[in-house]
């Protein structure tokens, strides 16, 4: 039941888009992951890839950069309003499984 309720959250979403969305929701969000983090992550795929997967979570409202407020150079992916809705949903999906 798990299975089948989570596969419908991921339509429309690539495997490559699915694996950064997954890192960044299980990230702490008090230390949130870098662009360059996102892009260095080659288990899951090249750096083309990755900056294209995480350009267009961005475009789609699953993510957003935030700059640094130490360093403007610096940006970090945190989770948008979709992307916070898509994590709320699979906690409660998870949850429901569990009972």
């Amino acid at each position: 039941m798990f299975l089948e309720a989570s596969n419908k959250l991921w339509a429309g979403i690539t495997s490559n888009q699915r694996e950064v969305l997954l890192a960044v929701i299980k990230r702490d969000s008090s230390n949130p992951y870098r662009v360059q983090d996102i892009i260095g992550m080659r288990s899951i795929a090249s750096q083309a890839t990755l900056h294209k997967a995480l350009t267009e979570l961005v475009a789609q409202g699953y993510l957003a950069f935030k700059p640094s407020p130490s360093d403007n150079r610096v940006k970090f992916v945190v989770l948008a309003r979709k992307g916070g809705a898509l994590e709320a949903r699979l906690t409660k999906i998870l949850s429901q499984a569990c009972e």
